[in-house]
């Protein structure tokens, strides 16, 4: 009668004919998917080995970009025209306020002129009636109070 020991696998047999007994955690049915899972693990772990760039300080755009009008809730329709928006808005909201001032405690004055700051570099079409350029100031000073929340929010988990 011989016994065969291997190592790591816990394989053993009691006599030559015998058939080697497994003695893994995973059900039968699993012991196929295993290389599978293997192929798919290394390849994720090799991906995460690499450094993550980081993030880059976001800018004032250099360039104006135009809209052509206003939505519903009066944001600037064309989706650059937008992106730039959301751009601008939140760079007022960390440049240019305080932040221990709320937007809702700001003059009439300071309102307007964080609307001037916004249409230096988004561009409103001349023909916008009184109402519209209403609407989109409101429309950009709800969401520039939004993105000074948000980062007031987030600045103590900020790494330094």
């Amino acid at each position: 009668m011989a016994v065969n020991y291997r190592d790591n696998n816990c394989q053993h047999s009691s006599s030559d004919n015998a058939p080697a007994i497994q003695n893994n955690s995973a059900p039968a049915s699993q012991a196929n998917s295993a290389p599978a899972s293997q192929a798919h693990s290394s390849h994720t772990a090799r991906s995460s080995t690499r450094a993550r760039r980081s993030r880059t300080q976001t800018k004032w755009p250099e360039h104006n970009v135009t809209a052509t009008g206003l939505d519903d809730q009066g944001w600037p329709t064309p989706d650059v025209a937008r992106d730039s928006f959301v751009l601008v808005c939140g760079l007022i909201a960390r440049e240019r306020l305080s932040i221990n001032k709320k937007l809702e405690d700001l003059t009439l004055d300071e309102k307007k002129e964080l609307f001037t700051s916004l249409e230096q570099k988004l561009e409103y079409p001349a023909k916008l009636s009184t109402a519209d350029r209403k609407k989109a100031s409101k429309a950009a000073m709800k969401e520039i109070a939004s993105l000074q929340r948000r980062f007031k929010a987030h600045r103590d988990s900020r790494p330094i």
